[in-house]
């Protein structure tokens, strides 16, 4: 419709309630609307355009109600994304928890395993030194014995090496 058109198209109203019944809402949304576009609350007559408009949300209501809409699924997925961190940070922190009582224990492991070593490697070098003295002994043994043997033989078996 043109706007000559629309004004001809004028509908009157006697009172609000006729108005609010015709558009269908409350008194107090009906007065929020004409607030919004900018309208008269004593105002009794309107065009189709403006009748229209008043039964359909402002725009910027529409626009605060999908603002408040995406401000709740984004509050939303901030607070799952905010447990799901979390639940990644405890569980984080258990095997983290868990890898220190491992390398711990392992650690000891090394330690004792590390005691051991130096106890044989004690043992071995103190065995070591027990078998040289022990060869020595040895061999100054066997010399006495043969010197003795020596001085016990005759003469003329000392002189050709005989037994």
């Amino acid at each position: 419709m043109s706007q000559e058109e629309n004004k001809r198209n004028i509908i009157r109203f006697d009172n609000a309630q006729e108005l609010m019944d015709y558009i269908g809402v409350s008194r107090a949304t009906l007065y929020r609307r004409m607030n919004a576009y900018n309208m008269k609350s004593s105002k009794r007559s309107f065009t189709q355009d403006e009748l229209d408009s008043l039964k359909e949300l402002p725009e910027r209501q529409l626009k605060q109600s999908e603002s408040k809409l995406n401000n709740d699924i984004i509050q939303k997925a901030l607070r799952s994304n905010e447990i799901l961190l979390n639940e990644l940070k405890q569980n984080y922190d258990t095997q983290i928890q868990q890898k220190d009582k491992e390398l711990s224990y392992k650690q000891s492991e090394i330690d004792k395993q590390a005691k051991q070593i130096e106890t044989s490697d004690k043992q071995i070098s103190e065995l070591h030194t027990l078998l040289d003295q022990q060869q020595k002994l040895s061999a100054q043994l066997k010399l006495q014995l043969e010197e003795v043997s020596e001085s016990k033989k005759g003469f003329w078996a000392r002189l050709f090496g005989g037994k």
